[in-house]
């Protein structure tokens, strides 16, 4: 008995050979019934279309779709035709509610299948089975409302041979919102490279690229553009880069030609003629080019203005850039809650050219006072903003310029004090700057504007004073500029400038004037600390304010230099006048 049963080996051999066979035409079912692919998916139309879904035959043979049913989340079958329809190899169908399923595209009567019933996809998800004339089902998908884009736009499957999960559907990106009976907008090409992504940091721009294609590319660059609104592009730089593989990415830093300062649009620009979806190849970026400290300048301040006439502020661009002061800012000093009150400047203001003036007033009645900016200036830009104030304090206050993205391009602490003590009135009576140069130096660099009017906005300076050249490099030494000087209040040369350089970088410095007999008249500084370059403003008053008698005056210059701690000294003459 025992040698008739055969032994566990012979009996796992038996299995074996049963089941692989069985198997095998299993799997073959299985893949015979993968067949059928939904590729599209039109579950919300716009008004007056039809609900559609695209299907595509991956299978070798020709599917008749009479034999084929296709229902949704209810389970109930509907036939997708009522009679027999061939849908052959690597061929696509839609299959319609009527035809046409919408006027925006134009598919060919023959390219649509409209069943008698079909079932209805709701915009909030859904499931969608498609099965065989065996009833087994061929394809599958369950689609979420969020996966949709929107009314008008179809679902679309990205690769037609991968599962039907969420990664591998999106909303369709063709103009015109779906491509029934076509190749999918989001399948991917052969080859395809994608601008993803941009930033610019500093004054480099960092582009991400994809490789959306199915192959890689031999050779790519990309092309930058400068592209402001209303003005003709530029072509800024184009760099060549080695393109992704498939299904990867690259970045590419592009350093920056020098750009003018201000808010900029670039463009860039995939160059690479064999890519075959050239709408995905170009991206907008917005690039913000920062302004130098003191580009421009706070030049002329009237805070005190007369009855019936405004505060305003005027401008000068310092720098050799055209610069656009729209969405500039202009704050005062902290209140009581440390916020700085702010005056955002309107955004269609026009470009101040370099050594051009622009006018910020509280209101137009600045032409009033000064006709001449009722007129158009090619050197000035007058904005009136409509305001009762400037929010400018009468005695003293703070004034910020910030550019648009809140960073300090010059600021001034102005002091009523900076007037000139002989004025009769300080009100009406604006404050200028002697010379741009003299910016960093507080109100030592201010002075009571001379014109009859009481200001020059839009204008040179009443009280501008040329600086003496820079000379006479690794020595300390001092120059004085105008040389004679006349501080007698008309506004021709009512200041003097003293120039001193001195070698060493970091130094404690003092500045004194005596007169011809050594007596001391005026410290201008005292142990304060300096650079290799400044400059001193003297007004022509002695330590009490008077006016100083007619004559030469000596100056001396004493530094000491806080690294090594020598003493180096300068002298100079200062001459004192009054115009004939």
């Amino acid at each position: 008995m025992r040698e008739n049963i055969p032994s566990c080996p012979s009996l796992f051999s038996f299995v074996i050979l049963i089941c692989i066979p069985l198997l095998g035409f299993l799997l073959s079912q299985q893949c015979e019934a993968q067949r059928v692919v939904i590729t599209e998916i039109m579950a919300a139309p716009r008004s007056g279309e039809a609900e559609w879904m695209e299907i595509f035959n991956l299978s070798p043979e020709t599917i008749d779709l009479q034999l084929c049913t296709v229902h949704d989340a209810t389970e109930k079958r509907l036939p997708l035709s009522e009679s027999s329809r061939l849908l052959h190899p690597g061929s696509r169908i839609v299959i319609a509610e009527h035809w046409p399923p919408g006027a925006r595209w134009d598919i060919p009567r023959d390219s649509v299948c409209i069943p008698a019933r079909l079932p209805s996809f709701n915009n909030g998800g859904d499931d969608i089975v498609l099965c065989s004339a065996e009833g087994a089902p061929m394809d599958s998908v369950h689609y979420e409302g969020s996966w949709l884009g929107d009314h008008g736009v179809s679902l679309e499957r990205i690769h037609v041979d991968h599962p039907s999960a969420e990664e591998n559907w999106a909303p369709c990106s063709d103009p015109s919102g779906a491509t029934p009976g076509d190749r999918n907008s989001v399948a991917p090409l052969q080859y395809d490279l994608r601008l993803a992504d941009g930033e610019m940091i500093a004054d480099s721009v960092f582009l991400c690229i994809d490789n959306a294609g199915t192959e890689q590319l031999s050779a790519a660059a990309v092309h930058i553009l400068l592209a402001d609104p209303g003005e003709q592009r530029q072509s800024l730089l184009r760099k060549a880069f080695p393109p992704p593989g498939t299904a990867s990415s690259v970045t590419v830093a592009c350093a920056l030609p020098p750009i003018r300062p201000g808010r900029h649009i670039l463009l860039a620009v995939l160059d690479c003629p064999a890519d075959m979806r050239p709408g995905n190849d170009s991206l907008l970026l917005a690039a913000d080019i920062p302004l130098a400290r003191r580009a421009m300048l706070i030049n002329e301040i009237m805070f005190e203005p007369l009855p019936g006439s405004c505060e305003w502020i005027e401008l000068l661009n310092a720098s050799q850039e055209t610069i656009d002061i729209s969405g500039f800012a202009l704050a005062g000093a902290p209140g009581y809650s440390g916020t700085r009150s702010r005056l955002v400047l309107p955004g269609s203001i026009p470009a101040v050219a370099p050594g051009d003036f622009a006018v910020v007033a509280a209101d137009s009645s600045v032409m009033t006072r000064f006709p001449s900016l009722s007129t158009a200036s090619a050197g000035c830009v007058l904005v009136a903003l409509g305001r009762s104030s400037l929010g400018l304090g009468n005695t003293r206050d703070d004034i910020l310029l910030l550019d648009y993205d809140d960073r300090v391009i010059d600021s001034l602490h102005y002091s009523e004090d900076a007037h000139h003590p002989f004025l009769p009135s300080t009100a009406g009576c604006s404050l200028e700057l002697i010379h741009p140069s003299l910016c960093a130096a507080g109100m030592d660099g201010w002075g009571s504007c001379t014109d009859p009017q009481g200001g020059t906005p839009g204008r040179r300076n009443s009280i501008h004073s040329d600086l003496p050249p820079h000379e006479r490099q690794g020595e300390t030494h001092l120059t004085v500029s105008p040389r004679p000087f006349s501080p007698d209040g008309d506004g021709f040369e009512d200041y003097c400038v003293i120039s001193c350089s001195i070698p060493s970088a970091v130094n404690q410095i003092r500045l004194r004037l005596f007169d011809v007999n050594g007596r001391l008249v005026r410290t201008l500084r005292s142990n304060s600390p300096a650079g290799r370059r400044f400059d001193v403003i003297w007004d022509g008053l002695d330590e009490k304010g008077r006016r100083v008698r007619i004559g030469p005056y000596v100056v001396l210059l004493e530094a000491l230099d806080t690294a090594d701690n020598t003493v180096s000294a300068a002298k100079g003459i200062v001459v004192v006048a009054v115009r004939l």
